[in-house]
């Protein structure tokens, strides 16, 4: 049971820093817009 949690903690990270870096991407985006 507590691998599996280590598990999804590490996926919820990860997915967690891919919507940070693709919401910073959007902002730079309609900031040079």
């Amino acid at each position: 049971m507590n691998r599996s949690i280590q598990a999804e903690g590490t996926f919820g990270v990860i997915k967690e820093d891919h919507g940070f870096r693709r919401f910073l991407h959007l902002k730079k985006e309609a900031a040079t817009k």
